[in-house]
């Protein structure tokens, strides 16, 4: 796993003695991406550079540091990712009767790229790697740049032409040494950030900036100055198109013990490393069948890592060491203190380049911190709710949506007019007589939230519409706009609302959120994530499955559930899963109020100038009145407010 950065200089504005000075300032600006070796490359007329930051995973020899050039000479690659079937293709390589004779100078993933480049060209290259990566490819013969993101968007890839300089990285930060980078905010992604937490692709922070999407190539002419657009590789609707019938599997069985098949292989590769590699652990489903997937097929005891609260509404960690110690992995956990959840809170504006507020990515950077200390490499669930149906909007949408959407607008117009009348304390009434009617906990603050949610959908004029004001926590900000080179995807589409809602997630709430929250907090303490349900072969059985092995009986990723009986005992697996959402409304009355009371201060925004004073007074009164949408907001807010002040130092 790596940082890389560049830029493409046609002009020649920027004289040639400063390239190498440059371009090391550029990789410097993010040396948490790659603390074990740099490297810096530009061609002799000073047209395009390459900067690299390396953190060592395979082949820890110097021999395998970047920019690489592949075997033939042609290609200059600088690149960051893992290719997990990597010795595979070199053994498919071997085996060529082709006059090209491979003698490998490392054990590296990279050099094993380059020489499937060479040999099948760029694109059938990608369409035989399994893996995560966004990569810069200098064509030294055509005299062309490419730029290369993976299928499901694990890894960031920003680009963008700029003051006549086209810029491309991992990050942002890595711009900003460049002294003809002089950005502007882009108003749209400011709305999108404050409305739901996270930016969309294809934008970015910063006007002319945008983050490649997923499965795509961009191309760049040096000799035409010509940028292209995005061109997909890979798209989601190509797995759909290629299963439309699922008849295959014709027994529940067979369905299990396929996706344990598949998600086994996925594991076993993705534990290869030449240094320490463990796995995250919750109580959760996704977490815990890796965990003892991965176990079961090793003979040495794997370290396993989680993270609780002191808050013992939303602390899973004691069920969490139950899993780990059935399994018999060394388990490592940390109760998170309010002076390290606030420690974290003042880290985000230095670990995410970009403004980004998902609150989870508090005790996903202390995770991510915690278990650096032991490991350089740590397996996810991520990408199993989105491909199996574990978000509650999955199982909303399978049982309720398709009729909520047939009663007249008039009618639904009405019952959210009546919803809407309730304050947040009758709802919290409401929920408590709903627990003892059920004689099940429902948490107050989570039915508030979903209450208002539905109101919001019964205001919805389709699915799709109903799925944007699901993920949208606050605001009136609506995505009208395609999503990207993934739009396709629902082109033609006769999906039920479940299984849209499911691929909305894949290339949207995916690669914008979950992903670009793991990738920047695990990154920033030089530690590698991957994520066993997001191989290839995981991905496309994930979309073959019909949706009743998804959502079964109210409740989703029952194949999931199915497996996890199989491999834990039925009094481990009573403990309910409370997620990885902090408890972000008691922290902004506790352990962050000190940090939000010195952001949002009267001489701090005077200082940004990004926020306006009237809207966040108006927000911090309504979450002293428990308003569970103002504490969303104030966090969107607070979040902002740190990274525009880390910019204006940083200037």
């Amino acid at each position: 796993m790596c940082g890389i950065a560049g830029f493409v200089d046609c002009r020649s504005q920027l004289s040639r003695e400063k390239w190498s000075d440059v371009l090391t300032e550029m990789g410097a600006a993010i040396h948490y991406r790659g603390p074990d070796a740099q490297g810096i490359w530009h061609s002799l007329d000073a047209s395009v550079g390459f900067a690299h930051r390396r953190l060592k995973i395979v082949d820890l020899s110097d021999n395998a540091n970047q920019p690489m050039t592949s075997p033939s000479g042609r290609y200059l690659i600088c690149y960051n990712g893992e290719i997990y079937n990597h010795v595979d293709l070199r053994v498919t390589l071997d085996g060529l009767s082709s006059t090209r004779q491979y003698k490998w100078q490392t054990s590296s993933d990279t050099e094993t790229l380059l020489a499937t480049i060479d040999e099948w060209g760029l694109t059938s290259a990608l369409h035989r790697c399994d893996g995560m990566f966004a990569f810069a490819l200098w064509d030294k013969l055509e005299k062309k740049l490419f730029l290369v993101r993976d299928r499901q968007g694990e890894k960031p890839l920003y680009y963008g032409l700029h003051n006549g300089i086209l810029f491309f990285g991992s990050d942002l930060n890595a711009f900003s040494p460049h002294p003809f980078f002089s950005p502007q905010i882009d108003a749209r992604a400011r709305h999108q950030l404050l409305s739901q937490g996270f930016i969309e692709t294809p934008l970015s922070i910063y006007e002319g900036i945008q983050r490649q999407p997923a499965g795509t190539i961009v191309q760049f002419d040096e000799q035409k100055a010509e940028l292209s657009k995005p061109e997909a590789y890979w798209c989601s609707s190509d797995l759909i198109e290629e299963h439309p019938s699922f008849n295959a599997w014709s027994s529940e069985y067979e369905v299990i013990d396929h996706i344990q098949g598949v998600l086994s292989g996925s594991i076993n590769k993705m534990m290869t490393a030449d240094v320490p590699v463990g796995i995250f652990l919750s109580s959760g489903l996704d977490s815990s069948v890796i965990a003892a997937l991965a176990q079961n097929n090793h003979a040495s005891s794997i370290s396993t890592f989680s993270i609780g609260f002191e808050q013992e509404e939303f602390d899973e960690s004691d069920a969490a060491a139950s899993l780990a110690h059935h399994l018999g992995t060394t388990h490592h956990q940390i109760i998170l203190s309010e002076r390290q959840i606030l420690d974290a809170a003042q880290t985000i504006s230095s670990a995410f380049a970009e403004p980004f507020a998902d609150a989870s990515q508090i005790p996903t950077l202390l995770l991510a911190q915690f278990s650096s200390q032991h490991v350089t490499v740590a397996l996810s669930g991520d990408g199993g709710d989105e491909l199996f149906g574990g978000y509650n909007r999955h199982v909303f949408a399978h049982r309720y949506l398709n009729k909520l959407l047939i009663c007249p607008s008039a009618f639904r117009q009405l019952m959210a007019g009546l919803l809407n009348t309730l304050s947040d304390h009758r709802l919290s009434q409401m929920s408590r007589m709903v627990s003892r009617l059920t004689g099940k906990v429902i948490g107050q603050y989570q039915f508030i939230e979903h209450c208002r949610r539905l109101s919001d959908v019964m205001m919805a004029s389709d699915a799709v519409d109903a799925y944007d004001h699901i993920i949208r926590k606050v605001g009136s900000y609506a995505s009208k706009q395609p999503f990207s080179v993934q739009n396709r995807a629902f082109e033609g589409q006769h999906l039920d609302i479940a299984s849209l809602f499911m691929l909305l997630d894949f290339v949207r709430y995916l690669p914008d959120d979950v992903l670009c929250k793991s990738d920047r907090a695990s990154m920033y303490y030089s530690l590698e994530v991957r994520a066993p349900f997001l191989s290839k072969d995981v991905v496309e059985a994930g979309f073959a499955l019909p949706i009743e092995h998804k959502i079964y009986k109210g409740k989703g990723k029952a194949v999931l559930r199915a497996l996890q009986r199989q491999l834990y005992p039925p009094h481990l697996l009573t403990q309910k899963k409370k997620g990885f959402t902090p408890p972000l409304h008691l922290w902004l009355n506790s352990s962050l109020t000190p940090w939000v009371n010195e952001m949002l201060s009267d001489s701090q925004l005077a200082y940004t100038s990004a926020l306006d004073p009237e809207e966040v007074k108006m927000t911090r009164a309504s979450a002293a009145r428990n308003d569970q949408r103002a504490y969303h907001m104030l966090w969107h807010m607070t979040c902002y407010q740190a990274w525009a002040m880390k910019q204006k130092q940083r200037a």
